[in-house]
């Protein structure tokens, strides 16, 4: 079985710091710590002008950034620099790289790629597109058991495939006690953005603190929600119980300081802030979509309600947790040690070495 040692990650920008940001950020280095030598060309760079996230992409040691979209020309000057023995897409959205990412694939190189999201629909074109890319590729990265029930759902030709769930940094847990003379903590931790569900976590801050419970929610993460949601905090009276944090690098102080992560999203592949909570020993409160329940069977910390609940349903919820909330925790540290980056890591290096077809 060959390993192939040199891999180039192709990575566009949407505007934002991410999932599948992060994902590049964690297991590049994990894979340098087990013999590969990854390098990462970025496009889209130019979205990222005033959000302060520039100074933390270049840790990902890029050998080429470029301003805007990906392109065969732009990536071809990165292939001749780096001389990979593989490409590896990292797709944020599995229609992304469209028409480039078809011009890319008949160079020579193999090429893999990470999906991180169920299969969005962008129409007839980019479906043959896309179709067409997966007949070339040597094999598909999922990275979660959802997220490959989807793919066989909706291709009918696939590459190899292979399922690596997300990993995360397991650092500093405690154990969550029910709180007693304090307001429960809740948190939300994701872009404001309406895939992520954050009304949702709002509605149910209003129906436990109309239900008697004092409560307290802190938005951490950026978006072109934002505003709405401080207007509608300050309608609902509610702004002395909401904390707008802004982008952090680092969540784990804000998860170690809360009771509940929500997490209401509408779609997802495999989300890091729900494993980074479980991690923490903090427990969540979920929506109902496939990769949530997929976390669900493998942690009872974590729970979910319908998607589209009300804010009562998702309040009283929360109240059936909190009792039980030191339990919780002790189980969500226990399982967020099957989510660590060594494990994301060494998954990759097996898929790579399942799917490296030197000439």
């Amino acid at each position: 079985m060959t390993r192939p040692r040199r891999i180039l990650f192709v990575h566009q920008f949407l505007g934002s710091f991410g999932g599948a940001e992060r994902y590049v950020e964690l297991l590049l280095p994990a894979l340098r710590e087990r013999g590969v030598e990854p390098a990462i060309v970025l496009f889209g760079t130019r979205t990222l002008d005033g959000t302060g996230h520039l100074s933390r992409v270049e840790a990902f040691a890029p050998i080429r950034t470029e301003p805007g979209a990906t392109t065969p020309w732009g990536l071809r000057r990165a292939l001749r620099e780096a001389e990979p023995d593989l490409l590896h897409w990292n797709m944020p959205e599995p229609f992304l790289y469209r028409g480039g990412l078809l011009a890319a694939l008949p160079w020579g190189v193999p090429s893999v790629l990470t999906d991180h999201l169920p299969m969005m629909r962008n129409g007839l074109h980019y479906e043959l597109v896309r179709g067409l890319v997966n007949r070339r590729l040597s094999g598909i990265i999922l990275v979660s058991e959802s997220a490959e029930a989807e793919a066989r759902s909706h291709w009918r030709h696939l590459p190899p495939l292979a399922v690596v769930r997300n990993g995360v940094k397991v650092t500093e847990a405690r154990l969550r006690t029910p709180p007693e003379d304090e307001p429960v903590r809740l948190l939300f931790v994701g872009r404001l953005e309406r895939q992520k569900g954050p009304a949702a976590a709002l509605a149910a801050l209003a129906a436990l603190r109309d239900s008697g419970v004092p409560a307290r929610l802190r938005f951490v993460g950026a978006g072109s929600l934002a505003p709405s949601l401080e207007r509608e905090a300050g309608e609902l009276a509610l702004l002395d119980a909401v904390e707008f944090v802004g982008f952090v690098a680092d969540p784990a102080p804000q998860l170690l300081d809360a009771h509940v992560l929500l997490a209401p999203g509408e779609f997802e592949g495999l989300p890091l802030a729900p494993i980074e909570a479980l991690a923490s020993g903090l427990p969540v409160l979920a929506s109902d979509i496939p990769p949530h329940r997929e976390l669900a069977r493998e942690c009872a910390a974590l729970r979910v309600v319908p998607v589209g609940a009300s804010g009562d349903a998702w309040a009283a919820e929360v109240q059936r947790m909190l009792p039980g909330l030191e339990s919780l925790s002790e189980t969500a540290i226990t399982a967020g040690e099957l989510f660590s980056v060594d494990r994301m890591a060494d998954g990759t290096v097996a898929a790579y070495e399942r799917f490296f077809r030197p000439d």
